[in-house]
């Protein structure tokens, strides 16, 4: 659906000056890896820098009355045991596209968690 196209269709279901809070993979980076770049256009492919995000959502009518990035530790808490599990399950799956699949994700998320992550935005509606 992509971040424009909900904030806009959410609108008419907040209350007057309601708000609305929503997380975002976003750029940390104007000039992200190849590997990223590559990566995300497949995943994600309107992954934007948070600039971008917040020009949206101001133009969407909305106020923004906080935002920041999800937490190197919160990241490290979720793709942690999910590598242990990647590498614990590599004998009997490594064949599986699933597992190829997680397995390019935690390499990707891990080697290059700087350039990319999830971003946390309290919007209000005006």
């Amino acid at each position: 659906m992509g971040v424009e196209k909900a904030i806009s269709q959410w609108k008419p279901l907040l209350a007057e000056h309601g708000y609305i809070m929503l997380s975002d993979m976003v750029w940390k980076t104007s000039t992200p890896s190849e590997a990223s770049v590559s990566f995300w256009n497949q995943e994600y492919p309107d992954i934007q820098q948070v600039e971008t995000r917040l020009e949206q959502m101001k133009k969407s009518g909305y106020l923004v009355v906080e935002h920041f990035p999800m937490s190197s530790e919160a990241w490290a808490n979720y793709y942690e045991p999910l590598a242990d599990r990647v590498t614990e399950l590599e004998p009997d799956m490594s064949q599986k596209a699933a597992w190829k699949d997680i397995k390019r994700e935690v390499d990707i998320c891990t080697h290059f968690a700087e350039e990319f992550g999830y971003h946390m935005f309290i919007l209000q509606k005006q």
